[in-house]
């Protein structure tokens, strides 16, 4: 993961690097989901998760902010587990291999797990 260390903003990518680490193909999310609702936790962020494992994060405005519009992400857990045919790689089990290849983050012989339905919506 050294590599990643060299990229900006930094934080985002320390973050993705982590996300790496843990495997969370379809199916099999529990893992990331603990990882995620521990971090929002360490930054006192109200979290929530329901019965199907849906978590919802709340991060108050910064004062001087609060009277913007409200901002919502969404994405999901999971990634698609493919691999390369003469690769030996479990999902369920180890991480994604991250490298830098020029400008272009990459995986060794998987998918990236870097496919993410994102939306951003403003309310209210």
């Amino acid at each position: 993961m050294s590599e990643l260390s060299q990229l900006s903003p930094q934080p985002l990518w320390d973050i993705f690097a982590q996300i790496c680490a843990i495997p969370h193909p379809s199916g099999h999310k529990e893992g990331l989901g603990s990882y995620i609702i521990q971090w929002a936790e360490s930054k006192k962020f109200n979290v929530e998760r329901d019965k199907v494992g849906n978590i919802l994060i709340r991060k108050p405005a910064t004062a001087s902010l609060g009277n913007l519009r409200v901002v919502v992400l969404q994405a999901h857990l999971d990634m698609v587990p493919q691999k390369n045919s003469d690769t030996q790689h479990d999902f369920t089990q180890d991480p994604i291999r991250l490298y830098v290849d020029n400008e272009w983050v990459k995986a060794q012989s998987t998918t990236l797990g870097a496919d993410n339905g994102l939306s951003f919506s403003c309310t209210g």
